[in-house]
């Protein structure tokens, strides 16, 4: 599946990012494209916040009389993340697949870690934040870390990249 930024798209289009020519959904009452979108950054800003902050506040309940205390703080934070994600489905927004390798036109590798696994080249790790994507373009790429490999070289043994290149 190929996937376009918002750039892309826009310089595609020749034109501002909005499609006169595309009627509005009847689940949306904006008036513009221009205005879902800025509906769109403002859901995903504010998704990213309470996730964050869900994630700091499980980390501070470890203990279990703490915990107990603020699940229902925490259920709740839940739920408003979930109708944050629910209203971005409506507007045709969906989280990109996390998938098992590096994909750059949908992925941005914000750590590199190297491993001596040839076949964990490539490989996504961990996803730091969530991206985006509507109709077919990216809104946001997904920012993951990413294993890189590189061969360990044994003492005594000679190693010189160019001949694996020949």
């Amino acid at each position: 599946m190929k996937f376009q930024t918002e750039k892309q798209t826009t310089a595609a289009s020749g034109g501002n990012g909005t499609d006169d020519a595309t009627p509005n959904t009847p689940s949306t009452a904006m008036s513009t494209e221009s205005e879902v979108d800025d509906e769109i950054r403002h859901l995903i800003s504010l998704q990213d916040s309470l996730q964050q902050l869900l994630a700091h506040l499980e980390q501070r309940t470890g203990g279990r009389r703490k915990r107990k205390r603020w699940l229902a703080e925490l259920r709740h934070l839940g739920a408003i993340c979930g109708s944050c994600t629910s209203r971005l489905r409506q507007l045709g927004v969906e989280p990109i697949p996390q998938g098992r390798f590096v994909d750059l036109s949908v992925h941005e590798p914000v750590q590199v870690l190297e491993t001596d696994c040839s076949a964990d080249d490539r490989r996504i790790l961990d996803v730091v934040r969530n991206g985006f994507i509507r109709d077919g373009r990216v809104l946001r790429p997904a920012q993951v870390v990413v294993l890189n490999y590189k061969p360990v070289i044994k003492k005594g043994e000679y190693h010189d990249e160019r001949l694996e290149k020949a």
